[in-house]
């Protein structure tokens, strides 16, 4: 085979294996009505119809809003909301009318694939290349499956800011480490747009390209687009640039003192970590070999290199962080939501240390098997909406949901005629054509 071939095959490979994991995390596009995506489509809608954020007509649809002088708005980031308004306005010039009811449900249709498919398509991709810089070279199923395996791949699809903030941090995280400070502040930027916990990764990061003894003035120049559209979007909703919607959120009275941060949430130190209710380890258990990674090399953790990476330190901070927040369990959810950009970080930093030791790969996919086992078990069924209440959603209500074959019909196989039940069997053909198809493919450069 020529050199000519193989580069052409090579790269054939390549954008089979991106079509691929695109098609995986777009096969479920979210429609369901919940408080969370009718206010970011009421806001899309005010957006880009009226050409204002106040969804004050249809208020009463959603109990996710901020209220600021008898006027209602969403009281979610705004990023994802912009970026989703854009496109219904040019969909609107096109000449597509709007449908009947408030909440268009294309809207959630194109929220779902560019705010939830692409972000986590993204994701892996990226954790996907970290690992070519592994000798030996694993195959390409232990970069995908630790992510699929996780409550990550439960929220493709979905109109959610969780997925593009990760990515645009997991973006700047990278570019750090590459000493690219301005387009590492535009991302970082942009992430804190999409969602506003991400301010402290942001003052982490600066604190460590300062004791680095590098300049931080283009890491704050990057910072400006995500700022602006930030504060912009703070001084239309509450009047004030530097005041956050959630501080006038209706429904969350607690989210209006420190934003529901520094209060002492004892539970939530074993519910965020270990428990089957919202915790970080079993809802994505690639994360225990990163734990026992960890352990075995405890003695470098406090070393000056651990507190300057830029993804170790603020993953840890994060956690700690949400373990102080009055709404720790973040409502209807499939695994810690408020979490999403841990695992991304986490799992980046540590797969090619992992990699490189056969015993770990291997725990390592055995635990994320599992994961994919519980997640793709949600998100043929109740998808992320396990509510508050249920202590035990996987026992509880997945696995009740799975034995009745009470399977989700939001499937574009659906769409086509075929049952929720088929269109969830085609799905698990296709995830078993994928990861066999990863398994033989290497992460050659």
């Amino acid at each position: 085979m020529s050199i000519f071939s193989a580069m052409t095959m090579g790269k054939a490979r390549s954008t089979f294996t991106c079509l691929l994991v695109l098609a995986l995390c777009s096969w479920h596009l979210d429609t369901g009505y919940n408080d969370n995506t009718v206010s970011r489509v009421l806001a899309v809608r005010a957006l880009a119809e009226q050409g204002t954020l106040d969804i004050t007509p249809h208020h009463e649809l959603t109990g996710d809003k901020a209220e600021t002088n008898g006027r209602f708005f969403s009281d979610k980031a705004p990023l994802p909301t912009f970026a989703v308004a854009a496109v219904w306005k040019v969909m609107l010039s096109l000449g597509i009318s709007p449908s009947g009811t408030v909440v268009d449900k294309r809207i959630l249709l194109i929220g779902g694939w560019l705010c939830g498919s692409i972000p986590l398509a993204l994701i892996i991709l990226l954790v996907v290349r970290q690992l070519r810089s592994v000798r030996p070279v694993q195959t390409l199923l232990l970069g995908v499956l630790p992510i699929l395996g996780s409550f990550l791949f439960v929220y493709g699809g979905t109109f959610y800011n969780h997925l593009p903030a990760a990515a645009c941090a997991l973006l700047a995280a990278i570019l750090i480490t590459r000493q690219r400070p301005w387009l590492a502040g535009l991302f970082a930027g942009l992430a804190a747009a999409c969602d506003a916990s991400m301010l402290l990764p942001i003052c982490i990061w600066m604190m460590q390209i300062i004791a680095r003894k590098q300049s931080v003035r283009p890491f704050l120049f990057g910072l400006l687009p995500g700022a602006a559209i930030t504060m912009v979007n703070n001084a239309l909703v509450t009047g004030s640039p530097f005041t956050f919607p959630s501080a006038h959120a209706v429904n969350y009275g607690i989210m209006r003192i420190g934003y529901g941060f520094g209060t002492w949430q004892p539970q939530a130190f074993w519910g965020l970590t270990f428990s089957s209710y919202r915790g970080l380890f079993f809802y994505c258990p690639a994360l225990l070999v990163v734990v026992g990674l960890a352990w075995r090399h405890r003695g470098r953790l406090l070393a000056r290199t651990t507190v300057l990476d830029p993804f170790i330190l603020p993953s840890v901070l994060l956690i700690l962080a949400f373990m102080t927040h009055g709404t720790w369990w973040g409502g209807w959810t499939y695994g810690p939501r408020y979490l999403t950009v841990v695992p991304v970080l986490l799992l980046y930093r540590a797969l090619p240390s992992i990699a490189a030791s056969q015993a770990l790969a291997r725990a390592t996919i055995a635990l994320s098997a599992f994961g994919l086992v519980c997640a793709f078990a949600a998100k043929t069924t109740a998808g992320y909406s396990l509510p508050t209440n249920v202590a035990d959603p996987m026992i509880d209500m997945v696995l009740r949901l799975v034995l009745h074959k009470e399977f989700d019909a939001t499937q574009w196989p659906v769409a086509l005629g075929f049952s929720p039940v088929m269109a969830s069997a085609f799905f698990a053909l296709a995830v078993i054509f994928a990861l066999r198809w990863l398994q033989r493919t290497k992460a050659t450069n």
